[in-house]
């Protein structure tokens, strides 16, 4: 069956048990990612999983390059917004997700810093840091697709960028990741508006 181009990405997981050819019994998470008309499958233990995030580069050439920007047990990476830093490199963004897994009895604690950044410059990690002012000790939350949804970023000036988690606007330093300010909405969403 074909899937319309706009279809949404769309997860499905189920458990099953492996047989004699593919690991005796253990116990693994089969998920089916699918996207457009494209799918791809895999399988991860159901004891534990581990991510690598990396930040793929394709220059005018086609030739490309990835920088890896960070790993975790326990815990999966899922890639957020990438801008420009203003300095000739980008501020890439993640969020960490702890997943839940028969290790730790399906009942994965929330990450205290969910919302990580990566300022990268030629190939090279500069700095990386937890997005200032992110809600804490709360689970991050997902779109109607199962994806997380992950903050608005505005590049400002001098080194300074915007940060937004929907209720708040925090300046700050792209470098270093400190907050300069933060100002909470007493509404329920706050939206950035930049002059083009």
């Amino acid at each position: 069956m074909d899937r319309p181009p706009d279809a949404r990405i769309r997860t499905v997981r189920r458990m099953v048990r492996n047989g004699s050819k593919m690991g005796g019994g253990k116990r693994t998470v089969v998920s089916k990612l699918a996207t457009g008309g494209l799918t791809w499958n895999f399988s991860l233990p159901a004891a534990s999983t581990s991510s690598i995030l990396s930040l793929l580069k394709i220059a005018p050439d086609g030739s490309t390059t990835t920088t890896q920007l960070g790993s975790a047990t326990s815990a999966a990476l899922m890639p957020g917004n990438v801008i420009p830093d203003g300095q000739g490199g980008v501020l890439a963004t993640w969020a960490v997700i702890n997943v839940h897994t028969l290790a730790n009895n399906w009942n994965a604690p929330i990450a205290l810093q969910p919302y990580q950044a990566a300022d990268v410059s030629s190939g090279t990690v500069l700095n990386t840091y937890a997005l200032p002012n992110s809600p804490q000790g709360q689970q991050v939350p997902s779109g109607s697709d199962g994806l997380p949804i992950q903050p608005s970023l505005v590049l400002g000036e001098n080194g300074t960028a915007f940060v937004s988690y929907g209720t708040n606007v925090t300046s700050f330093n792209l470098n270093t990741g400190s907050a300069n300010w933060n100002y909470q909405s007493s509404s329920s969403a706050t939206n950035f508006t930049c002059p083009l």
